[in-house]
């Protein structure tokens, strides 16, 4: 398939956007961006056409993720970093493909340049907002099965599905 891939570092926690901005060298053409904090099983079948393909989770708890709203159409209308209020219950699960990663890295620039945060932190969800009313088209990708490592209960809970299934393993 001709990928390659590059393993960046965050020296200090300053949200999503600063962590995947620090592999910026990176960010050039077609890009996927996989957080190390989760784990899924997924139909990586991708309609390269799109200018991002986003992939979500239905929650019960949506307040802890940033998650997304869709349109009639299809596409992703709205990105929120963990709502207060319900918007939706659909979870970006930290598993993102971009079109274009000069475009994706310019609004994350952006962000840092201006000190727009979002809970103290640069959000990712804040450039892809940006990049939809700039009018980037993105889609939901489907997800078969998410393991979230975010926190200690899914943490606990990802070990025991893993332990539980081999899941993985296979």
């Amino acid at each position: 398939m001709g990928a390659k891939g590059t393993i960046s570092y965050q020296d200090e926690p300053l949200g999503t956007a600063h962590a995947i901005l620090c592999a910026k060298k990176a960010l050039k053409g077609p890009v996927v961006v996989a957080f190390a904090d989760t784990l899924f099983k997924a139909d990586f079948t991708m309609d390269l056409a799109q200018d991002g393909i986003i992939w979500v989770k239905k929650v019960k708890d949506p307040t802890l993720f940033g998650v997304v709203k869709i349109g009639n159409n299809g596409f992703i209308t709205d990105f929120i970093e963990k709502p207060v209020t319900f918007v939706s219950d659909l979870a970006i699960i930290g598993i993102y493909y971009v079109k274009n990663g000069e475009f994706l890295k310019d609004e994350m620039q952006y962000l840092i340049d201006n000190d727009i945060k979002e809970k103290g932190e640069y959000q990712l969800t804040n450039a892809l907002e940006n990049m939809k009313n700039k009018g980037a088209k993105f889609i939901p990708g489907a997800i078969n099965e998410w393991l979230d490592c975010g926190n200690k209960n899914n943490t606990v809970y990802t070990n025991q599905r893993f332990i539980q299934t081999n899941v993985y393993w296979k």
